[in-house]
């Protein structure tokens, strides 16, 4: 949180040094403008606190994917998710690669309930910034460095059906693990 406060004190220093300059009518104009910014950017962070938390799926840096084929090689189903790889009964592979432009890929993904899975994901890039890291809250919450060349395996066991957001450490959705 400290390295956050000191990243965004510049902004806001320079944000209000401008208000105090700017006078009559202008000054109106840009302290609602400031005031609008400020607003959004809580509203967002609000709808990243709430993914972090699981008490929603929403996000506002929703993208389409442009993928074809799957993380093992076989081409993207007509629905558009990546079958569930069976080495054994006992576990469901899902495996995904991840790079600076695309992020992971792919991003949804659908296991049963009551049975482990091993999601495997490979960094073709280091992660950036607060996208740096991955995690599944409510089934996977340590969140994980994106460091390219090393494999992330997080293994654990679904109990409950739901669609589990896959994002960074602070919240901000990057993919979907839907148990059924």
């Amino acid at each position: 949180m400290l390295v956050f406060a000191i990243g965004t004190l510049p902004g806001l220093l320079i944000a209000g040094l401008l208000g105090t300059l700017v006078k009559g009518k202008w000054a109106k104009i840009f302290l609602a403008f400031i005031g609008v910014v400020v607003i959004f950017f809580a509203l967002y962070n609000l709808t990243n606190a709430a993914n972090l938390l699981g008490l929603n799926n929403f996000s506002w840096n929703s993208q389409t994917s442009s993928v074809t084929t799957c993380a093992n090689g076989k081409s993207l189903p007509d629905s558009g998710i990546c079958p569930i790889e069976d080495v054994s009964p006992e576990t469901q592979i899902i495996k995904a690669d991840y790079t600076l432009a695309n992020d992971i890929s792919p991003s949804e993904f659908t296991v049963k309930a009551g049975v482990p899975v091993r999601f495997e994901i490979n960094p073709l890039d280091s992660g950036s910034g607060c996208m740096s890291t991955i995690m599944i809250p409510g089934l996977y919450n340590k969140p994980i460095a994106l460091v390219n060349g090393r494999q992330i395996v997080m293994e654990f066991t679904p109990t409950k059906a739901g669609n589990y957001p896959i994002t960074c450490a602070m919240g901000i959705k990057r993919g979907a693990l839907i148990v059924k």
